[in-house]
């Protein structure tokens, strides 16, 4: 008899059906059976690069069947391989979660324990689960009072349960929600008015992408001058920029199109230092402490690529 192995593909939040905050999670059985109030080990798959979490143990509170939109008791209160069934009474299961039998993972654990796992529950099957994109917009949340903010983040984090492409992250003065498009804001932003009443204001959306040059770019002849009179003002400045292809490691494994904004770093070269007359030994921050022209140099360029120029003059 092969052991019980189910996935949880969906799980969804039914007030009445499940126990607790009303947790129905649906499950594809692919070997086994499983009986009514049985205990289940939960095991949820870890994303790339983290630390798989512990098996948890939980027991079913019921089964049902689904039928056209209805929900009917399982007959016989049974469920075997290649059945499509509802759980409810599981408070901690969450999308992609692998479910076993807590008696049969036991029973191996006792019987292997000593060998090559020594009973640390390696054995133990983790499907692929449910794959999630990386999310690609991002907008700010804002409830209109306290209690409803505190609402806000009950109800986002059962919509994370529910969907995992949600991102939510909060502070203790914004809470920002992260989705896989416009159109998935939209109909986050509905749920929340529709079934839990929340009408909440929203920032403007800010779209994380990430791009790079081709080839290596570098400004024609060495250092570039700039000599112009403005209103009477004399501008001068002479710039060398060189930019080169940014292949990230992890954008290479994961091909993913998002990433991290990082802040700006500025250095000055050997060519913009020999016109300038700075010390071509000392290091940017040594050049901030002992050098009025270079911290001018290198703060003002820090802000106009951190918040763009200042516009006070034509550059």
């Amino acid at each position: 008899i092969r052991p019980f192995l189910a996935l949880a593909f969906k799980v969804v939040h039914m007030k009445g059906r499940g126990g607790g905050d009303g947790r129905v999670v649906f499950a594809r059985v692919y070997s086994g059976k499983l009986q009514d109030r049985e205990q289940l080990t939960v095991i949820t798959p870890p994303a790339p690069g983290e630390i798989a979490e512990k098996p948890r143990v939980e027991r079913v509170g019921g089964m049902l069947e689904l039928a056209g939109g209805r929900f009917d008791n399982v007959e016989g209160g049974v469920v075997k391989s290649g059945d499509v069934c509802a759980l409810v009474g599981l408070k901690t299961v969450i999308t992609g979660d692998t479910l076993m039998l807590a008696s049969e993972t036991s029973a191996n654990q006792k019987q292997r324990k000593g060998k090559s796992n020594n009973g640390n529950g390696q054995n133990l099957v983790c499907l692929a689960g449910v794959a999630s994109p990386k999310p690609v917009i991002t907008v700010r949340l804002e409830a209109e009072t306290s209690e409803e903010q505190s609402r806000l983040s009950e109800a986002l984090k059962l919509m994370s349960i529910e969907d995992p492409s949600l991102l939510i992250e909060e502070t203790d003065s914004t809470t920002l929600l992260s989705g896989l498009g416009e159109l998935h804001i939209e109909v986050t932003l509905d749920r929340l008015y529709r079934e839990y009443g929340l009408q909440v204001m929203v920032g403007p959306p800010s779209v994380a992408y990430r791009e790079t040059v081709k080839s290596e770019i570098e400004t024609p002849g060495g250092l570039v001058n700039y000599d112009r009179t403005i209103g009477g003002t004399r501008l001068q400045a002479a710039v060398h920029l060189v930019m080169r292809p940014n292949h990230s490691a992890d954008y290479c494994e994961t091909n993913n199109a998002c990433m991290l904004l990082n802040a700006p770093v500025v250095t000055v070269g050997p060519k913009a230092r020999e016109f300038l007359g700075l010390n071509q030994e000392l290091s940017e921050d040594e050049l901030l402490v002992k050098s009025n022209l270079a911290r001018a140099l290198i703060q003002g360029c820090l802000g106009a690529l951190k918040r763009g120029a200042l516009k006070s003059a034509e550059m």
